[in-house]
């Protein structure tokens, strides 16, 4: 849990990231961040700098691919995400023409583990 500029974000472990408002306990929005049908889980409170949120998946014994993403503050939405094995691209290295065009989320369910990059999804 995270707490700042009025509201408190939350991580779950079935791969939602949650911001309520501190003073009234609202959700102000609630965005699945990570897919628990492939492993991905949340184990640790999101990181908030300036107006982004940073969070990292969890999840490895259950055969998860890590990442690491930046999503807006206000919104939730994605910005980008890193992969912590992969090709070039996929890692921060080289070529980043394929830096998110699309939120992560476009691709859920079209890539399963251990696939090559097809789709042109993470």
């Amino acid at each position: 849990m995270t707490a700042v500029e009025g509201s408190t974000l939350v991580t779950t472990l079935d791969g939602h990231l949650i911001s309520i408002e501190a003073g009234c306990g609202r959700v102000a929005w609630d965005m699945r961040a990570a897919d628990p049908d492939q492993g991905e889980t949340f184990s640790s409170a999101p990181l908030v700098v300036g107006d982004r949120v940073f969070l990292g998946n969890g999840g490895d014994d259950n055969g998860a691919r890590g990442w690491i993403e930046a999503r807006e503050l206000a919104t939730g939405r994605p910005i980008w995400r890193r992969y912590s094995t992969g090709p070039d691209g996929e890692v921060g290295y080289g070529d980043r023409t394929r830096d998110h065009a699309d939120p992560p989320d476009a691709c859920a369910g079209k890539r399963r583990k251990g696939e090559p990059d097809s789709n042109g999804c993470p």
